[in-house]
């Protein structure tokens, strides 16, 4: 069991170092002799932009999941939760 998790930890903290460490010039002049392109380092993905990712990818799939359950309920109406009659306070 901590062989597991030791193993897991290094797995998430390499993916981390290879997602977030790289120091990415991919938008530069390759040549590094044109003063028009940027020289600075950019980072095309960031932790915050990749969080919003995924929850935009989990609100979608919750929304698709309570269309289904919609959409099976409808096709049997007749296993829907009884109604109890209103009763008048008069």
């Amino acid at each position: 069991m901590v062989t597991t998790i030791a193993l897991l930890a290094v797995v998430v903290g390499l993916v981390l170092a290879v997602r977030y460490g790289a120091d990415s010039r991919g938008t530069g002049d390759p040549t590094g002799r044109d003063p028009a392109w940027p020289s600075a380092p950019t980072r095309e993905h960031t932790p915050a932009r990749d969080l919003a990712v995924v929850r935009a990818a989990i609100a979608r799939w919750a929304a698709q999941v309570r269309c289904w359950e919609l959409f099976e309920r409808s096709l049997r109406p007749w296993e829907a939760a009884p109604v109890e009659p209103r009763r008048s306070h008069a």
